[in-house]
C-alpha cells in the first residue's frame, strides 16, 4: 500500500507476448449518494460512472475504467490522454462533504479477465473497501 503522502502515478509497458500492462498508483474514487442512485467520480483522473446501488457504482466504475484503458489503448496507443484530473466542481464536493480518502496501488494487464481490484471508492459517510 503506498503511503497517503505519496502522489498519484500511472505507467505503461508492453510485457514480451505483447499484452499490455497497465499501473495506476494512489487514484482516488469519489462515490456520492444520490436521489436517484449512485455517482462514483475519478479525483486524478476524469473518469465517472453510475449505478443503483454502492455495489453496483464500484463494479461499473471497475468493468468501466478497464475498458476505458482498453479504448486509448487501441485509439491512442497509450494512456497519456486518461492522465486528467477531475474538473475543480468535482473536488470541491470532496470538501465540502468531508469524505474520508484512503490510497491504493493497482498493475492489470490488459486482454486480461476482471475485476479490476484497485480502486478505493469513498462516500460521504465513511471510506468503502474496493
Amino acid at each position: 500500500m503506498a503511503h497517503e503522502d505519496s502522489p498519484a502515478v500511472a505507467l505503461h509497458g508492453t510485457m514480451d507476448d505483447g499484452q499490455e500492462l497497465v499501473g495506476f498508483g494512489n487514484i482516488r474514487v469519489l462515490i456520492l449518494q444520490e436521489p436517484d442512485g449512485w455517482f462514483a467520480q475519478g479525483l486524478e483522473v476524469d473518469y465517472a460512472a453510475e449505478g443503483d446501488s454502492l455495489e453496483e457504482v464500484q463494479r461499473a466504475f471497475e468493468q468501466g475504467f478497464h475498458a476505458t484503458i482498453d479504448t486509448h489503448l487501441r485509439l491512442y496507443g497509450g494512456i497519456e490522454r486518461l492522465l486528467r484530473p477531475a474538473p475543480p466542481e468535482v473536488w470541491q464536493e470532496l470538501v465540502t462533504t468531508r469524505a474520508q480518502l484512503k490510497r491504493y496501488t493497482q498493475i492489470s494487464l490488459h486482454r486480461s479477465l476482471l475485476p479490476y481490484e484497485g480502486f478505493a471508492f469513498f462516500t460521504e459517510q465513511s471510506t468503502v473497501a474496493a
